[in-house]
């Protein structure tokens, strides 16, 4: 099961990439099924990002895509181990982006840079939600991909063209509205809510109370700093006034 986005914003990630176009490929060993191969990377600068910490010299041992050992100590590699020389560079935990809007090229963008978990917060809902599995079921390669709900917003007034954004939009004008859609975005998937500036009070209160039971933050576009507040926003992507 795919971890909550809270966890992945609070947990290190497991995944290791390198600076300096270091590339690792763990390769399978073709000849025996028996033999477990491991990926030994020694020489390079741990990065503690929780202390701020310099770790040189580091040796990291992996096995089945997971990192068994940290030690600052040279390790004996065995006869089908995979070594890679990190000396003179810096090793940090995958990096989080936490406002993105995915598109089909960004998976080699995201995994060549050490970005490892992106939270989409706009897109086509069902492309979204569906490469989103695709890449936690192995089909395609990606980095862990989180998805919001379409942006919430009010209908414009009668006339103007409807923005569609190919999918992007789910427009709500009453409590019950609301709570019919969060209802059914909830019950796929969804890791954040992404709201937009003309919902009303009462359609944003209703919409943070119910992402508020399922544990998953309320994030977009607000008018003001007192109405996030007052109705329970999470976090604010763009804002218009700060203060009043």
């Amino acid at each position: 099961m795919k971890p909550t986005l809270y966890q992945s914003l609070f947990i290190v990630t497991l995944s290791v990439f390198f600076t300096c176009s270091i590339q690792v490929q763990a390769q399978a060993d073709s000849e025996s099924t028996n033999t477990t191969n491991r990926l030994i990377v020694m020489g390079g600068t741990i990065v503690d990002v929780r202390t701020g910490d310099l770790q040189p010299n580091a040796t990291i041992v992996m096995e089945n895509d997971r990192i068994i050992e940290i030690s600052s100590e040279a390790h004996l590699p065995e006869a089908n181990d995979q070594i890679v020389d990190a000396t003179g560079q810096y090793i940090l935990p995958g990096l989080i982006d936490a406002h993105v809007h995915y598109e089909d090229f960004s998976p080699e963008l995201f995994l060549n840079h050490g970005v490892t978990t992106v939270l989409d917060l706009g897109n086509d809902f069902e492309w979204i939600k569906a490469t989103s599995e695709a890449i936690e079921d192995g089909w395609v390669p990606g980095p862990r991909l989180y998805y919001s709900t379409p942006h919430f917003d009010a209908s414009p007034p009668e006339g103007s063209p409807l923005l569609t954004q190919r999918g992007h939009k789910h427009y709500v004008d009453t409590v019950a509205q609301a709570r019919e859609a969060m209802t059914e975005y909830l019950a796929q998937g969804i890791s954040a809510v992404k709201i937009y500036e003309k919902l009303t009070p009462e359609v944003l209160t209703a919409i943070t109370r119910m992402a508020d039971r399922a544990n998953i933050p309320v994030i977009g576009h607000y008018l003001d700093a007192p109405t996030t507040i007052a109705t329970g926003g999470t976090g604010i992507e763009h804002l218009y006034a700060i203060v009043r």
